[in-house]
């Protein structure tokens, strides 16, 4: 819902910013085209990130337990000295064991 409300925005700011006849002011001063964007822009960061942060924040500390999880189910290379010297020669396997 909160992307197609954002959608819904710039459909809209685009088909007025493109118009040369609006000219809003603030404190008296024009706002250019490319003011009014980057006001856009920020506007449109911050709402999708309050909108929807805590889902990417969620999905990000998944991540992180996953690779902990994998990480700790992990079983290194028992002779890391074998690893280290077989590294340019064609024994090596992908996972990093020693063939």
């Amino acid at each position: 819902m909160s992307l197609g409300l954002t959608g819904m925005l710039w459909a809209w700011f685009a088909q007025k910013n493109n118009n040369p006849e609006w000219q809003p002011k603030l404190l008296g001063r024009d706002i250019t085209p490319q003011i009014r964007m980057g006001g856009m822009v920020a506007f449109t960061s911050l709402f999708l990130l309050w909108a929807i942060g805590s889902l990417i924040f969620g999905l990000i500390g998944f991540g992180a337990v996953l690779t902990v999880g994998h990480a700790v189910c992990h079983q290194p290379v028992k002779d890391y000295s074998q690893v280290l010297e077989d590294e340019g020669t064609e024994k090596v396997a992908m996972t990093g064991d020693v063939v």
